[in-house]
């Protein structure tokens, strides 16, 4: 995606305001971007109405502990590793939520962190 005023903006379109509760410095030169995330600090609903970036689930494995979901998302492929069991199948419309604090973002020419 692109980071601009603090605004990271997906491919699709879709944005995440990059402010102090995710972590990430509010970059003020637009440019592109890779956002940075741990599967483990991913939440999913299916809520349509609910915030978060819009994915379609792509496959879903459940173990004895966690749910393994892997989503797309414009043109990335986002993985979750969820605890809840959640009854999902692929082709399914889900949002994806983000912890708080835990989004880094990177320059996509050098992968440098944006700091």
């Amino acid at each position: 995606g692109t980071i601009s005023e603090g605004t990271f903006v997906t491919d699709d379109r879709q944005e995440i305001r990059m402010d102090r509760e995710h972590g990430a410095v509010a970059v003020q030169i637009s440019r592109p971007a890779k956002l940075g995330i741990r599967p483990e600090h991913i939440s999913l609903s299916t809520d349509r109405r609910a915030a978060g970036l819009a994915a379609q689930v792509e496959s879903v494995e459940t173990t004895g502990a966690a749910t393994y979901v892997s989503c797309k998302l414009a043109d990335a492929q986002i993985n979750a590793v969820v605890s809840d069991r959640l009854a999902l199948a692929p082709g399914q419309s889900v949002k994806l939520l983000f912890a708080e604090g835990r989004t880094h973002l990177f320059d996509a020419a050098t992968g440098s962190r944006l700091d």
